[in-house]
């Protein structure tokens, strides 16, 4: 077997593991609700090429994608493809498929110590999330509070921001936003007044996740919206505190350039899809054999 053909079985490969079965089986057969789900892999090819494979093994599967896949470098030497989505019936997750560059494996599961929680593939579901909500003990909003979570999305700076951000991503070279807050009352009437405000801009939403993710050494919550128009994905995201109804975060969660909005770039992107090694293209005749296999 000679070098282009070891590549293109070892890709093959990876879309029959029991890894991407698995990741697979979160979205055909889950054991319980699952709201989102991290994939991590070692890779060394271009995620161009990477693609339509991806598109080609979950329709086999009979998962069709209802979005285009989003691009994002969540840190230094990572990247992933981002959103994946299939049209079904009941509730999807969106799953982030990450990777980081590999010099000597051509594409594999990543080591579970170097995944995230001890594990390659993770994922949120229902059990985990009430759980982890019964740990605040969340306020009661009345119609003052009501106010202000209005108000918060009528009239503030923060929201207006928000707003342009999600309609200019490609204008701006955004990738990925969140948006963070601080919150004392239960994130599912967040989400109500969001989803309200949203519709009322002609915003349509696919799908609003409630889930977690690491900030530091600590899980935050977040609201995933994936949109239909404009087709974008960002997070409302929230920090615990008593003390007040709703209002900007006043401390910073992933990056320090400001406490109100954590922004992913292209560049950041390409910093680590593009640039951070030397990846190996696939001809349209490599792609296609792979696919043949699966």
């Amino acid at each position: 077997m000679n070098t282009r053909s070891k590549i293109v079985q070892e890709v093959s490969d990876y879309f029959k593991s029991k890894h991407w079965k698995d990741t697979m089986d979160l979205w055909k057969n889950p054991q319980e609700p699952v709201y989102h789900v991290h994939a991590f892999v070692d890779n060394q090819v271009e995620y161009k090429c990477l693609e339509p494979i991806v598109e080609a093994s979950m329709k086999a599967n009979g998962l069709i994608l209802d979005r285009a896949i989003d691009h994002v470098g969540p840190g230094p030497g990572r990247a992933a493809l981002h959103g994946l989505h299939p049209a079904g019936k009941g509730f999807m997750p969106l799953t982030d498929w990450f990777w980081e560059y590999s010099a000597d494996k051509i594409l594999q599961p990543m080591d579970n110590n170097r995944g995230e929680a001890g594990t390659n593939l993770l994922w949120w579901g229902k059990k985990y999330m009430d759980k982890w909500f019964s740990q605040f003990d969340f306020k009661c909003v009345g119609y003052e509070e009501e106010e202000e979570i209005r108000n918060w999305f009528k009239n503030t700076r923060q929201w207006k921001r928000l707003t342009y951000y999600v309609e200019n991503f490609e204008k701006e070279g955004i990738t990925h936003i969140h948006c963070n807050t601080e919150i004392n009352f239960d994130p599912k009437v967040l989400d109500m007044f969001a989803r309200r405000e949203m519709e009322s801009i002609g915003w349509k939403i696919c799908n609003a996740t409630p889930c977690v993710y690491k900030v530091g050494d600590e899980y935050r919550g977040k609201i995933t919206y994936s949109l239909a128009h404009p087709e974008e994905v960002f997070d409302i995201t929230w920090k615990y505190n008593p003390n007040v109804t709703i209002r900007p975060s006043q401390e910073t969660f992933i990056f320090k350039n400001e406490p109100e909005f954590d922004i992913w770039t292209l560049e950041m992107f390409e910093n680590t899809a593009v640039r951070g090694g030397k990846y190996i293209t696939l001809s349209d005749t490599e792609i296609q054999a792979v696919i043949d296999t699966l």
